[in-house]
């Protein structure tokens, strides 16, 4: 059964296909390429349609829509009778070849199975930021799928697939290429509304000294809290409108505004933007339980920057202005929820930590966010771009003091380079403890030399060292077989010894082990003659050659082929016993008998990585 997608052409169709809704990074002079990687997936492939229909208008392009795992495949039919297929790929770092395979194996599969029906002449990775140089190697030349093909369809389709699919995998090969996130800057940079379109065009949010930042933030608080007001009648009239608008005459600086239901009528009464300070009521707590309760709100609020609610015993409104007369009384207060007014906006920044006046650790990329702001009290956090998780600040202005708070990161979810960075910048953090923030914009400092004098409890130093130890094993081995293995989920001491014997080959060439047993197939005839040699020399060294495979974390590793040594060599089973076996299954006409053989200890040279000066 073929799987039907919608087809979707042209820019209206492709823009309703996204909705409204633009993440709209900042763009800054300082970068080489437009922020690709803090697009959504759904924005990038769009992006990348209506960049092709600006540049061909009078080709026919369209692409095919979501479906399962697999995203927009965009089919571009040229005028000289060819036909492309774009595939978009985004990510934090270069696309790895697992990546890419995995791709490439989803395209023939669909293209076999006619998901896509056309069989295109060429295919284009659109890939951000770009391809890692095995990636590339696989794309460029057609031998290096031809070797893995079959493996690879196995892994992607994890059940057994026809001989058809596989043929149709080895013999068709669309010319395959790729198109870099420079080369798609470079493109769209001719097309300036485009970019307007989804990037805060090379525009960053004007920084200040934090002080003077806090200070407007609490002046804006104070201009624009908004309170809903609910008249008792539950029918408001036409005349309602009226006296909002008297009341807004008699209250300059003052807003009125009302929403409706079925059930009743709620007035908004906000600050007008250009009306500076205007007071028009005062919040008093008694001196009771529950006004006592009500202060320490406030104080959150004030101090802290926090958002709060107060009940209607725990406060009393003393209005400063003349009210619309609805109704007699002509409101009643209910709950009220205040509402620090912090800016919602993030500053792309460079985040150093410091060890004296010395940078050692550094997230080129991320974002700067205040969460909230008080007199006494500061939020802010260090979030996306380059930076794994989330960095949580809370500084006290009197105390002098910082507690910082590291979230929202797995070290089994993101590839071992980034979360070997991601330790690294814990590690730094723990051990040093000040950090800056600098603006991208201008090297402005948003904040200097803060000292996380105060970690919450996931800052587990042992357990930080640990992983990171295992990491630089799981990267040499990444590397020495051109894998991407992630960090397990559940560590274990037998994976850990694993990965130890494995590290030990690619580095000296060579793993020693303690005693062991060992069987070896012979024909009887070849057991009688190594029987007899053992008698005759008693224990002595068996060398070995075989081709050695471990695996890892669910992983196959060939380690190609294997000198094995053993040292101290003796039999199991008895001599006499051995022989009489041996004899007998050589005058009953058996191919094969094992000897069971001892070993004190044994020597694995693995010829791939060995050199005698390793010894």
């Amino acid at each position: 059964m073929i799987e039907v997608r919608a087809k979707i052409s042209g820019k209206e169709n492709a823009r309703a296909d996204l909705g409204e809704a633009r993440s709209k990074p900042a763009w800054l002079k300082n970068q080489h390429f437009l922020p690709f990687q803090m697009l959504s997936p759904d924005e990038f492939e769009i992006f990348c349609y209506l960049l092709l229909l600006r540049e061909n208008p009078q080709d026919n392009i369209y692409y095919y829509g979501k479906t399962g795992d697999a995203g927009r495949d965009i089919v571009w039919h040229k005028d000289d009778g060819s036909i492309e297929l774009i595939q978009c790929k985004r990510y934090q770092i270069n696309v790895s070849i697992n990546e890419i395979r995995t791709e490439i194996a989803k395209l023939y599969v669909n293209c076999h199975k006619q998901v896509i029906p056309e069989k295109p002449t060429s295919v284009v990775f659109y890939v951000v930021p770009d391809l890692t140089a095995p990636a590339q190697d696989l794309i460029l030349h057609a031998v290096k799928w031809l070797e893995i093909a079959e493996d690879v369809l196995k892994s992607y389709l994890k059940k057994q697939f026809s001989r058809e699919l596989l043929e149709f995998a080895l013999t068709w090969r669309p010319a395959l290429s790729r198109q870099t996130a420079i080369e798609l800057t470079e493109r769209a940079k001719k097309h300036q509304t485009l970019i307007e379109e989804f990037f805060g065009y090379q525009k960053v949010i004007d920084t200040t000294v934090l002080d003077q930042f806090r200070h407007e933030v609490l002046e804006e608080f104070r201009k624009t809290q908004a309170l809903l007001l609910q008249p008792k009648s539950p029918n408001a009239s036409v005349a309602l409108q009226s006296l909002l608008v008297k009341a807004e005459e008699e209250n300059l600086g003052l807003s009125f505004s009302i929403s409706q239901t079925s059930q009743s009528s709620t007035v908004i009464l906000t600050a007008k933007p250009s009306a500076g300070a205007v007071q028009f009521a005062s919040l008093v707590f008694s001196d009771t339980e529950s006004g006592s309760r009500g202060l320490e709100k406030f104080r959150l609020l004030t101090e802290e920057g926090r958002l709060i609610e107060l009940e209607p015993d725990e406060y009393n409104w003393q209005w400063k202005m003349r009210l619309p007369e609805i109704g007699s009384p002509p409101f009643r207060l209910t709950t009220l929820k205040l509402i620090p007014n912090v800016p919602e906006y993030q500053i792309p920044c460079r985040v150093e930590v410091l060890q004296g006046n010395e940078v050692i650790c550094t997230v080129p990329f991320t974002y700067f966010r205040i969460l909230r702001i008080g007199t006494k009290e500061i939020e802010f956090c260090i979030i996306g771009g380059q930076l794994q998780g989330e960095l949580s600040f809370v500084s006290s202005f009197e105390r002098n003091n910082t507690l910082l708070t590291y979230k929202g990161f797995s070290l089994c979810s993101i590839p071992v380079k980034q979360a070997k960075s991601a330790i690294e910048l814990m590690l730094a953090l723990h051990t040093h403890g000040k950090l800056r923030v600098i603006s991208l914009k201008d090297e402005d400092v948003l904040i200097k030399d803060v000292e996380a004098n105060e970690k919450s409890s996931n800052f587990a130093k042992e357990e930080f060292e640990n992983a990171f130890r295992f990491l630089e094993k799981l990267d040499k081995v990444n590397q020495a077989f051109n894998l991407n293995i992630l960090y397990p989920e559940d560590m274990s001491a037998e994976i850990e010894e694993q990965a130890d014997v494995i590290v030990n080959a690619i580095e000296k060439g060579k793993v020693e082990h303690t005693e062991g047993t060992v069987s070896l197939f012979y024909t009887p005839k070849q057991a009688l003659e190594v029987l007899e040699s053992f008698e005759s020399n008693g224990n002595f060294e068996l060398t070995l050659t075989a081709e050695t495979q471990y695996s890892l974390l669910d992983q196959k590793l060939d380690m190609g082929e294997t000198e094995v040594t053993l040292i101290g060599v003796s039999l199991i089973e008895n001599a006499e016993l051995s022989r009489a076996t041996f004899t007998e299954a050589q005058n009953s006409g058996l191919e094969k008998v094992d000897i069971r053989l001892r070993y004190s200890g044994s020597i694995e040279k693995y010829c791939r990585w060995f050199k005698e000066d390793n010894q």
